[in-house]
């Protein structure tokens, strides 16, 4: 992305946002214990971190971290509650009632996984796993026409490279729904996209690896 101005000079335009981004990326990939990354130009460090996981060290109740920027809130269960801190059974309730307001959504987008459906909601609303509300339960499979092990195209999607990334990715095809594709409700609740789907992605990928747009391709390496 393009620097603050004049061009390539100070820091990159947006660099926290990214950051914040890619961290998200690395806890879908990795689980949610990414490695350490190490720091960049502009100071951002990135470090393993398992997230208010139920675990040793884990309080049975939800608090909110009052973190100093608003916006980067968020609720954890690690042990011990600080004194004084509300707390609450549910990390959902933790972030409706301490951060209810945040328009970030990151209190809801940093746990664990994406709140089941209250009572009453339409089946699948909500709930990890389930039929997205005007989904289908899966996409159907793409079908594509033979690939000729010796052409271009069929040299990348057989190298090791290319059967490693789709094999990383795959294992992390839920993650990359429930917690990356994701958009803000009208009640600042992220939620799961019901456009943006992990096998539209995966078949754009393979798309741009092999056949690329406009004489470009995606580098598998």
């Amino acid at each position: 992305g393009c620097h603050n101005p004049p061009c390539g000079t100070g820091s990159v335009d947006g660099g926290w946002v990214r950051a914040q981004n890619f961290r998200k990326v690395l806890d879908a990939l990795f689980d949610g214990s990414p490695p350490q990354v190490g720091s960049s130009p502009s100071g951002i460090v990135f470090q393993s971190d398992s997230g208010p996981s139920m675990g040793p060290g884990a309080s049975g109740k939800w608090y909110p971290d009052y973190n100093a920027q608003w916006a980067l809130g968020k609720c954890v269960n690690e042990a011990p509650i600080p004194g004084g801190r509300p707390s609450y059974d549910t990390g959902v309730e933790c972030c409706q009632k301490a951060y209810g307001s945040q328009a970030s959504g990151n209190c809801l987008s940093s746990l664990p996984q994406i709140p089941s459906a209250p009572s009453g909601s339409p089946p699948g609303v909500g709930s990890p796993g389930s039929q997205v509300a005007g989904l289908p339960a899966q996409t159907p499979p793409t079908t594509r026409p033979p690939v000729s092990l010796t052409s271009e195209a069929g040299i990348i999607i057989n190298s090791e490279p290319f059967i490693g990334m789709q094999n990383a990715l795959d294992s992390a095809k839920d993650d990359i729904d429930n917690k990356l594709f994701l958009y803000q409700t009208p009640a600042f609740q992220w939620i799961p996209s019901s456009v943006y789907r992990y096998d539209d992605f995966k078949e754009s990928l393979y798309v741009m690896a092999t056949e690329g747009v406009a004489g470009k391709k995606f580098y598998i390496g």
